[in-house]
């Protein structure tokens, strides 16, 4: 997938990326980790990010600028080794010099900021901990450097509405305090993002093609891609692998005109958002 597309974050917002399921996010996600970035302009309250700091950082660490997490990543430690070693496996590239007991002061510090109870979960072996739990300390180590920007891929998918209220409600704490600076929320589930995002961004075919307040995109959509996934009960069948100048919804759109096919649209303002379309109103 190729992308061309520019987030212009905010510092102490949640930005959202509705997208459905195989549409990118996790590619997106994992370029914008690991520095990929062609096609992709970062800004931060204006000023371009520099991702040439990610080329010479550990893949396993926490980042300094950025740092995702993933999808499933409450299975992301090993059932019988207790949580502490785990944990401290991961900080001590990032933390050369920080002695054992520094460490897990630190990342009990941070749990407890977070509304858990650090020594305890610490003290655990993985496969005690519970699904928002086991989140809750991969958080924790991945924010452990104050990460500028914080990526949430589907991280919260498995968790119950409760869960997910809270694990997002702690991410939002996390950005109160400077802690992250800014995140991205990827998702499919618009309803997840109207909760937690403040603006938003469509994904499609690399691409933005709807972005505004995410209460407004939501509620009165343009873009007729934006309109038929929100009104859908399932997926949108899409034929992203075959080569297209054009739009790659223009066989599915109701207003798609012969141009449609051929010319890539950019970007309109339609009442306070952006909108690829040019035919959209």
């Amino acid at each position: 997938m190729n992308f061309k597309l520019t987030f212009d974050l905010k510092l102490g917002e949640v930005f959202g990326v509705l997208a459905q399921k195989n549409g990118g996010k996790s590619y997106l996600a994992h370029q914008l980790v690991t520095g990929n970035i062609r096609g992709i302009k970062v800004l931060l309250n204006g000023k371009n990010v520099n991702f040439n700091a990610l080329k010479t950082d550990s893949n396993s660490s926490p980042r300094k600028l950025i740092t995702l997490i993933p999808q499933n990543a409450e299975k992301a430690l090993i059932p019988h080794i207790k949580a502490e070693k785990t944990a401290l496996n991961i900080l001590k590239h990032s933390f050369p010099d920080f002695s054992k007991k520094l460490l897990l002061n630190r990342l009990n510090s941070r749990l407890n900021l977070m509304g858990i109870d650090g020594e305890k979960c610490l003290n655990c072996k993985a496969q005690q901990l519970n699904k928002i739990q086991t989140l809750f300390l991969v958080l924790a180590v991945g924010t452990m450097l104050n990460p500028e920007i914080l990526l949430l891929d589907e991280c919260v998918e498995n968790l119950n509405e409760n869960e997910q209220f809270t694990f997002l409600q702690a991410v939002e704490s996390l950005i109160e305090k400077r802690i992250c600076k800014t995140a991205i929320c990827f998702s499919r589930r618009a309803q997840l993002l109207r909760k937690t995002s403040q603006r938003l961004g469509v994904l499609l075919d690399g691409e933005l093609i709807e972005m505004g307040l995410t209460d407004l995109v939501l509620s009165n959509p343009k873009h007729p891609y934006t309109q038929d996934y929100l009104h859908s009960k399932g997926e949108l069948s899409i034929d992203l692998q075959t080569p297209h100048n054009g739009c790659a919804y223009n066989q599915l759109c109701s207003i798609a005109q012969n141009d449609c096919k051929t010319m890539r649209p950019i970007p309109r303002t339609i009442i306070n958002r952006d909108v690829n379309c040019m035919y959209a109103k």
